[in-house]
């Protein structure tokens, strides 16, 4: 879960909630504004697989004029890319009380402040500042050795998802269940030695199902040889695979875990770049001799100032200074793959919340009024992931002085500092996910990520309950619609396809439109066709493709309207050509077909 500045309620009994935000601890976003430095660099196998020309021999079909439309669609099949099926994910998949979670969805994620100083051996975590910095035995399990992982990792296999599991390397983990232990700098060292266990990336000796849990340490190797014995195979597994992520938002340990490491002389004990590195190394290469096939992901930061400083403004890391954070870490880690003689870091995963601003008020702020202007600054937030065009009003602008551009730029680092690196956005969230225009958000997130080669996307549902008079269902609808209109628009398991193609708008602010086939299904194409705006918008769609199509499935989502309801099919006249009216404020599963 994420930085206290990023919410205002507090309510234990559900991880998604806001906390309160602790007076002292915060340094404001307009401060950070003034003195971050700008930050700079997947898919399945290569995540850096560049667009490609469809199979040779087999030439498109040139496709009709559509006819008059407020804006084009152009599509070509001979342009493809593949899609990374591991984009339509969702912390806690394996399930959340009372809330129907969309069905088909592809990668779940054990993760949040308390992964921090899970304690593999007992189950006892420690909620940090999301509540009260006590240990307790909310993520259950009871005594039995990883019961609290073994459930939620059974949970989210059995609905035919992978799983990104949390490896805590803060170094120290919760040894009971007793409640509140304090964060006073002067009882540290008798609060360490009392409520915490010290963690070790690696045991040294033999390992065991059920350890010693009498002695004064906790070791991840043996955590994860353990998750290796209890689901055999699960880390090479194409579909159902299970990740590893190195911790959760270290640039915030020094608030979120004060308990473990109190201010120093009345200041915050922030993490060096050196110190975060050496932690990543040292546990990264301790899950691969155990699992040698596994998919390591990190830093898993918080914000964009832990992707540019480590969250260190305004002091500098005593080292590397200035140096933007995320490309020294790609360094120290490609550097560390020659040391070893493998690669130790697979995924650069980072969290994303949207950060724009309308009327002085964020759009993933889910209190605040749904006037026009916020509704049309949330429907373009997404834009900052990719579009050069696009400026969004926040402080990260302030930092970066221009669009933000926020894959493109990953990309760009990752081919300066240490090719072949996946992309993983494991924490997400536009706002609103009870209303259309989160949903329309979400939507065009999810079409985004495929597009743009991400390997690796998972949701946190952060809807605030009391925004929908307490009403999970609700405030979660248009959001888990989105998912639905990409993986189970029929409501029979029906999906994007698995290779994206060209697709392009003539009105990038008003609409968006995402395209796929399936390998192997050239007689199928799905697009995804997203209007932003209030008023019906005639699409004239066009299709360069190899076959003849001749009829469309329609499938929407609207305002009053989240799960997908099928409209009357289209009949396509023209060469791979016809015009769709788009209804206000909806996105559209368009299933086109030869017969």
């Amino acid at each position: 879960m994420e930085s206290p500045s990023r919410f205002s309620e507090a309510v234990p009994s559900h991880p998604c909630e806001p906390r309160t935000r602790r007076a002292g601890l915060s340094v404001t976003l307009a401060a950070l504004a003034l003195a971050l430095a700008a930050c700079s660099g997947g898919s399945l196998a290569d995540p850096l697989t560049p667009s490609v020309p469809v199979e040779e021999g087999k030439s498109s079909l040139t496709p009709d004029d559509p006819g008059v439309a407020d804006v084009r669609f152009t599509l070509d099949s001979s342009i493809q890319t593949p899609i990374s099926r591991f984009i339509y994910g969702v912390n806690s998949y394996e399930g959340w009380d009372g809330i129907d979670l969309p069905a088909n969805l592809t990668l779940g994620r054990q993760g949040g402040n308390r992964a921090s100083a899970y304690n593999w051996e007992n189950n006892a975590s420690n909620a940090g500042s999301d509540w009260n910095y006590q240990n307790d035995a909310w993520m259950g399990g009871g005594d039995v050795p990883g019961e609290a992982i073994r459930s939620r990792v059974a949970g989210t296999l059995a609905k035919g998802a992978g799983i990104i599991v949390t490896v805590p390397m803060m170094g120290y983990v919760a040894a009971d269940k007793k409640g509140p232990v304090g964060t006073s700098e002067a009882t540290l060292a008798t609060r360490l030695a009392t409520r915490f266990r010290e963690s070790r990336a690696r045991k040294g000796s033999a390992f065991s199902l059920r350890p010693d849990v009498s002695d004064r340490y906790v070791y991840q190797d043996e955590f994860v040889w353990w998750l290796n014995q209890t689901f055999p195979g699960a880390a090479g597994d194409p579909v159902r695979p299970i990740f590893y992520s190195l911790d959760n938002e270290p640039d915030l340990w020094h608030g979120t875990h004060e308990e473990v490491r109190s201010a120093v002389g009345g200041k915050p004990n922030l993490l060096t770049y050196g110190e975060l590195v050496g932690k990543t190394v040292e546990h990264a290469a301790a899950i691969k001799d155990v699992v040698p096939g596994a998919q390591v992901f990190g830093p898993g930061v918080a914000t964009w100032s832990g992707a540019t400083t480590l969250g260190r403004w305004p002091t500098p890391d005593p080292v590397a200074g200035k140096v933007d954070f995320l490309d020294y870490y790609l360094t120290r880690m490609r550097e560390a793959e020659r040391t070893h003689g493998r690669r130790l870091l697979d995924v650069l995963d980072l969290h994303w919340y949207a950060e724009g601003t309308a009327e002085g008020r964020k759009v993933s702020d889910d209190h605040a009024p749904q006037t026009p202007a916020m509704v049309q600054a949330r429907v373009q937030s997404t834009r900052s992931l990719w579009d050069p065009s696009y400026t969004e009003k926040s402080w990260v602008v302030d930092v970066t002085g221009g669009p933000i551009r926020l894959l493109p730029r990953l990309r760009e680092k990752i081919a300066a500092h240490y090719p072949g690196t996946k992309i993983a956005i494991s924490e997400y969230y536009f706002g609103r996910a009870g209303d259309i225009s989160g949903g329309i958000a979400q939507a065009d997130a999810l079409g985004i990520f495929g597009r743009e080669g991400v390997f690796a996307a998972t949701l946190w549902p952060c809807a605030s309950l009391k925004a929908y008079g307490g009403d999970g269902n609700r405030a979660y609808a248009y959001a888990f619609g989105a998912f639905r209109m990409f993986r189970d628009y029929d409501g029979r398991g029906g999906s994007f396809g698995d290779t994206g193609i060209s697709a392009a708008t003539s009105n990038t602010a008003g609409t968006s439109v995402y395209a796929s086939v399936d390998a192997g299904r050239p007689g199928r194409v799905v697009v995804v066709a997203i209007n932003k705006t209030g008023a019906p918008v005639n699409a004239g769609i066009s299709l360069a493709h190899t076959r003849l199509l001749r009829r469309a499935e329609v499938y929407t989502m609207t305002d009053g309207s989240p799960r997908p309801t099928r409209g009357a099919d289209i009949s396509i006249s023209k060469r791979n050509a016809f015009v769709y009216a788009m209804p206000p404020m909806s996105v559209t599963t368009l299933v086109l077909m030869e017969q």
